[in-house]
């Protein structure tokens, strides 16, 4: 008895040991990934500093968008903390299947102005609170990083494919955008839920789901890593980014919102910048 004690107690002490070097390692990448993509932000900042279209400006033909300028989410932290990050159309743009060009990694991907996705065309039919219809893209797309960690990954996922490492992908971490709990995680599909306010989750989609530094349970604080940036979607084909919902409580019911504006806010929140409204 006091043998199987002993070997319990060793097993749960290689756990504990993996998940701290994946976590150191997660750290030491981020921090890399930090680095590479600071210049990014200061070539765009001195080019004429953070833009963004008006909420609802939706790319053209892509469909109807709401003018909702609300901050649903105050005092969130960018997904992406000090890496570059901008919002675009995953699907209207070089590398979606509504676009001309299979180049996913174009310098102006990730380049500003910020554009807005929220309730952008899709085929399935989905509710929100306030999308003029209901086949719609319930959150917005975000490209984060340069061209040159674009084509990395690419790489990446060519040798995660040819049967490498899960890990070679993780270049870009995803934080927790506020204190919370990870509620849920499904195939693609992270959930946070905030530990305060009136958001009753916040949904992350398309990370590296084989290399998830979080678990089910486990409680996060902002800012801290949850995963990585990828392009998991069970099989799926689509572009690498971050798809980022917000499900507030409107009358006491969970309903979609626009993360947009509370985007905006987080990326000037998180990387000390002002972002200026374009038309």
């Amino acid at each position: 008895m006091k043998f199987l004690a002993i070997i319990v107690l060793l097993l749960i002490s290689v756990a504990c040991s993996e998940r701290t070097v994946q976590s150191s390692s997660s750290q030491y990448s981020a921090l890399q990934a930090e680095q590479s993509s600071q210049q990014t932000i200061n070539e765009e900042v001195s080019a004429g500093g953070c833009t963004y279209l008006t909420p609802g400006n939706l790319e053209p033909d892509s469909g109807l968008g709401i003018n909702d300028g609300r901050i649903w989410a105050p005092g969130i932290s960018s997904p992406f903390g000090k890496i570059n990050a901008v919002a675009k159309s995953q699907v209207y743009l070089p590398g979606g299947f509504q676009s001309g060009s299979s180049d996913q990694c174009v310098i102006q991907n990730f380049s500003y102005p910020h554009r807005d996705t929220f309730c952008e065309t899709r085929g399935s039919d989905r509710d929100s609170l306030n999308c003029p219809r209901r086949n719609i893209h319930q959150g917005i797309d975000i490209n984060a990083g340069s061209r040159a960690q674009c084509l990395q990954l690419q790489d990446a996922k060519a040798s995660i494919e040819a049967g490498g490492p899960a890990i070679v992908a993780d270049i870009i971490p995803i934080r927790a955008v506020a204190d919370g709990l990870i509620s849920y995680i499904g195939q693609y599909t992270v959930d946070l839920r905030p530990a305060t306010g009136g958001i009753s989750r916040f949904r992350y989609l398309h990370l590296n789901m084989r290399s998830l530094i979080v678990e089910f349970g486990d409680e996060v604080k902002q800012g801290e890593i949850m995963g990585y940036y990828y392009n998991d979607f069970a099989g799926t084909p689509t572009t690498f980014h971050l798809h980022f919902e917000v499900i507030a409580f409107v009358n006491g019911e969970a309903q979609y919102v626009s993360p947009y504006m509370s985007f905006i806010k987080a990326e000037e929140r998180s990387k000390g910048i002002v972002c200026t409204e374009r038309s």
